[in-house]
């Protein structure tokens, strides 16, 4: 569940500005995901890959889409996110951020399903980050 970064029972009216106008509207809000109290550990799996070349784009969205489908397995993950963008090196990258709420469900799901593996003629670099912080 997505809700304002501001727990309920720290919201108040303002009352000085604190460096802002008081009429400021910020950028964009701000959001924090909070989990059910039975939830001891997450995964947090990132599934990336990157490209330079422009004729490599076609096969890194077709992985990308291998890692989405592959979510629709029983025990994939509770939610997912895509994000792309550019690396420091001029590198695109798309990375598939997946969330497990219970460690078990994501060790079903590597012992289950089998990751796709980019197609080796192109120069795609995968890679893969896996988290499992406490609550």
């Amino acid at each position: 569940m997505m809700e304002s970064s501001i727990a309920p029972h720290l919201q108040c009216p303002r009352s000085n500005p604190a460096r802002t106008p008081e009429n400021h509207v910020p950028a964009y809000p701000g959001w924090s995901a909070r989990l059910e109290r039975t939830v001891e550990r997450v995964v947090f799996a990132n599934f990336g890959i990157q490209w330079l070349a422009p004729e490599d784009e076609a096969p890194a969205l077709g992985y990308v889409r291998d890692i989405v489908k592959r979510m629709a397995h029983p025990s994939g993950a509770d939610h997912f996110d895509i994000a792309r963008y550019e690396d420091e090196a001029g590198f695109d990258t798309l990375v598939v951020l997946c969330y497990w709420l219970a460690p078990s469900k994501y060790r079903a799901w590597r012992d289950e399903v089998e990751l796709p593996q980019p197609i080796e003629a192109t120069h795609l670099g995968r890679f893969e980050e896996v988290l499992t912080p406490l609550v």
